[in-house]
């Protein structure tokens, strides 16, 4: 695999055959921009949605993510929580993942700020219409 995020994210794409348009769809991330960069400034929440897209093995997403600059290997809360979601919750959809993070307050550091899918999910926690954030909210309250 050749170094750098670039190098991770075409050596996932080859290795699992996911086009450029699969992927997006999956995790609603144009990769266009990233592909081809030596280094690429991407954000954390963007990084992990195209983890969730490539559907990588927990090792393999730690490396992705590390490759990002985004690495999740110090111990902290958010940092676990990504992590369980990666190891416990890969076979949920990517909207899920982003109602999750949303619902536990890590909306601002690894939800991806343009991303079609989030922004859903914000509106609909805005307008409180995600019921299991609504009532998981109370019950932590």
């Amino acid at each position: 695999m050749k170094g750098g995020f670039s190098g991770a994210l075409n050596y996932f794409m080859d290795t699992k055959d996911i086009t450029a348009e699969e992927l997006q769809g999956r995790s609603g991330v144009s990769i266009s921009g990233y592909r081809n960069s030596i280094e690429p400034n991407i954000e954390k929440g963007t990084a992990l949605a195209l983890c969730k897209g490539l559907y990588l093995l927990p090792y393999q997403a730690e490396l992705f993510l590390d490759r990002a600059g985004c690495s999740i290997a110090v111990p902290s809360p958010s940092n676990i929580y990504v992590r369980e979601l990666i190891t416990a919750h890969m076979d949920d959809t990517w909207q899920q993942w982003a109602v999750k993070l949303n619902m536990f307050g890590m909306a601002k550091d690894w939800l991806p700020k343009r991303n079609p899918i989030v922004k859903k999910v914000l509106e609909a926690d805005e307008m409180g219409k995600i019921e299991n954030i609504k009532s998981m909210k109370r019950r932590m309250e």
